[in-house]
Protein backbone atom coordinates (compact mmCIF):
# COMPACT_ATOMS: atom_id res chain seq x y z
CA UNK A 1 0.00 0.00 0.00
CA UNK A 2 1.38 3.56 -1.03
CA UNK A 3 0.21 6.29 1.25
CA UNK A 4 1.53 9.67 0.36
CA UNK A 5 1.11 12.28 2.61
CA UNK A 6 0.43 15.63 0.72
CA UNK A 7 2.75 18.60 2.33
CA UNK A 8 1.16 22.01 1.59
CA UNK A 9 4.06 24.31 2.43
CA UNK A 10 3.60 27.53 4.15
CA UNK A 11 5.71 30.52 3.45
CA UNK A 12 6.46 33.61 5.85
CA UNK A 13 5.01 36.82 4.73
CA UNK A 14 5.69 40.20 6.09
CA UNK A 15 3.28 43.57 6.34
CA UNK A 16 5.50 46.59 6.65
CA UNK A 17 3.34 49.64 7.29
CA UNK A 18 3.20 53.29 8.93
CA UNK A 19 0.20 54.30 11.72
CA UNK A 20 -1.68 57.34 11.11
CA UNK A 21 0.83 60.44 11.93
CA UNK A 22 3.40 58.29 13.48
CA UNK A 23 7.10 58.73 11.58
CA UNK A 24 7.84 55.02 12.54
CA UNK A 25 7.34 51.97 10.84
CA UNK A 26 5.54 48.93 12.01
CA UNK A 27 6.01 44.84 10.72
CA UNK A 28 3.89 42.40 11.43
CA UNK A 29 4.76 38.45 10.11
CA UNK A 30 1.84 36.05 8.98
CA UNK A 31 2.81 32.43 8.00
CA UNK A 32 0.41 31.44 5.05
CA UNK A 33 0.14 28.81 2.19
CA UNK A 34 -0.35 32.14 -0.10
CA UNK A 35 -0.43 35.86 -0.43
CA UNK A 36 -4.36 35.83 -0.19
CA UNK A 37 -4.63 34.25 3.18
CA UNK A 38 -1.79 36.21 4.12
CA UNK A 39 -3.78 39.58 3.61
CA UNK A 40 -6.97 38.07 4.68
CA UNK A 41 -4.78 37.34 8.26
CA UNK A 42 -3.84 41.07 7.93
CA UNK A 43 -6.53 42.94 7.07
CA UNK A 44 -8.48 40.98 9.89
CA UNK A 45 -6.15 42.12 12.48
CA UNK A 46 -6.30 45.69 11.13
CA UNK A 47 -9.80 45.89 10.75
CA UNK A 48 -10.00 44.33 14.33
CA UNK A 49 -7.57 47.04 15.82
CA UNK A 50 -9.47 49.68 13.95
CA UNK A 51 -5.94 50.84 12.04
CA UNK A 52 -5.31 53.55 9.94
CA UNK A 53 -2.82 51.99 7.95
CA UNK A 54 -0.69 53.63 4.63
CA UNK A 55 2.58 52.54 2.99
CA UNK A 56 1.68 49.19 3.29
CA UNK A 57 4.38 46.87 1.20
CA UNK A 58 4.16 43.28 1.19
CA UNK A 59 6.85 40.93 1.40
CA UNK A 60 8.02 37.40 1.29
CA UNK A 61 10.76 35.35 2.35
CA UNK A 62 12.78 33.69 -0.04
CA UNK A 63 14.24 30.75 2.11
CA UNK A 64 17.10 30.20 -1.11
CA UNK A 65 18.21 32.95 -1.10
CA UNK A 66 17.53 34.35 2.52
CA UNK A 67 16.04 37.84 1.89
CA UNK A 68 12.87 38.92 1.58
CA UNK A 69 11.16 39.90 -1.98
CA UNK A 70 8.70 42.76 -2.17
CA UNK A 71 5.53 41.44 -3.88
CA UNK A 72 2.89 44.23 -5.92
CA UNK A 73 -0.91 44.12 -5.48
CA UNK A 74 -0.98 45.04 -1.79
CA UNK A 75 -4.28 44.36 -0.12
CA UNK A 76 -7.05 47.04 0.39
CA UNK A 77 -8.29 46.47 4.05
CA UNK A 78 -10.92 48.85 4.55
CA UNK A 79 -13.69 47.75 7.06
CA UNK A 80 -16.22 45.41 5.95
CA UNK A 81 -14.36 43.46 3.41
CA UNK A 82 -14.05 40.70 5.23
CA UNK A 83 -17.79 39.94 6.67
Amino acid sequence: MNIKNKYIELHEYKFHYHLGDDLGAADKYFLAHDRKEASDMFCYACNKKRLNLHDLYISKWNRWKGEWEVLSNYPSCSPGTLN
